[in-house]
């Protein structure tokens, strides 16, 4: 435990060396700098530094900064094949899991590599909202899906040709849309917010097992439509947990600087 003298000498020397920093929002005044979203140094203060504390106040500086280097997961930049490596067909009149239909599966994807689904297509719960009465006239020409305005995209429905969209079925019946047990947990949340074009992304790093695509409703008889889903695969095939080796030289830079720091705190007390 210190003395109280001890304590004093610590902060006598330390206050004017820690005085370029501040955590208070008030002292962001200008000509100053953010570091790392906490730490604010006030360039002014530098100024007025002495060479001795001006080296303790650069030393609090670059240990935050190594230290907040070493820590902080590598963001990779992942590119991925140009040609899908497959493309599924979802069917809302055939892969309607609810009621007992199977699922469509993509094949097994390697652990640890990248891969990025996109899901494409509409799908109507009743063609009969449509100007046309039978199945087999929307089979002929699948484009009279567009002019049914009760559709289901990967995510969202709407029931006036997309003017609005909501995630729950305006008309109460079901969640509709592309789910998934592997991606989603049995929900179609994981393909993010409204995209006005359809279409949707959701990127995924393998682990030795197929994902599955199904369609959400409670029945299947009246319904037209479905999805289609390519696969794309990471270009350079590179594991995804390979660690970078900065991060190691940021820990080591970071307690060497630390080690610095406490020696002249020891120093000054002793004074």
């Amino acid at each position: 435990m210190r003395t109280g003298s001890q304590a004093i000498a610590i902060s006598t020397y330390l206050r004017p060396s820690m005085s370029c920093f501040s955590s208070s929002p008030s002292t962001s005044a200008k000509g100053s700098t953010s570091l790392n979203g906490t730490w604010l140094i006030s360039m002014q203060w530098l100024l007025l530094l002495t060479p001795a504390r001006f080296g303790t106040c650069l030393g609090f500086v670059a240990s935050s900064l190594l230290l907040s280097a070493a820590f902080q997961p590598a963001k990779a930049n992942i590119l991925y094949d140009s040609a899908p490596l497959q493309t599924l067909n979802v069917d809302a009149r055939t892969n309607v899991f609810p009621v007992g239909q199977p699922k469509v599966f993509s094949a097994s994807l390697d652990a640890g590599i990248w891969y990025k689904f996109s899901a494409t297509g509409e799908w109507t719960p009743d063609y009969r909202y449509g100007p046309y009465a039978t199945l087999e006239q929307y089979q002929a020409d699948p484009a009279l899906l567009s002019q049914v305005p009760w559709r289901i995209d990967a995510k969202f429905v709407t029931v006036d040709p997309w003017l609005n969209n909501s995630d729950m079925d305006p008309l109460g019946y079901a969640d509709f849309g592309l789910y998934s047990s592997i991606l989603g947990a049995d929900d179609d949340n994981f393909w993010g917010s409204y995209n006005p074009t359809h279409a949707y992304e959701y990127e995924f790093i393998g682990n030795g097992s197929p994902v599955d695509f199904y369609v959400k409703d409670v029945n299947f008889y009246d319904n037209f439509g479905g999805y289609a889903v390519q696969v794309y695969r990471q270009a350079d095939g590179t594991p995804a947990s390979v660690p970078a080796p900065l991060p190691m030289v940021g820990v080591g830079a970071a307690f060497g600087f630390s080690r610095q720091l406490r020696q002249r705190v020891k120093r000054a007390s002793l004074r």
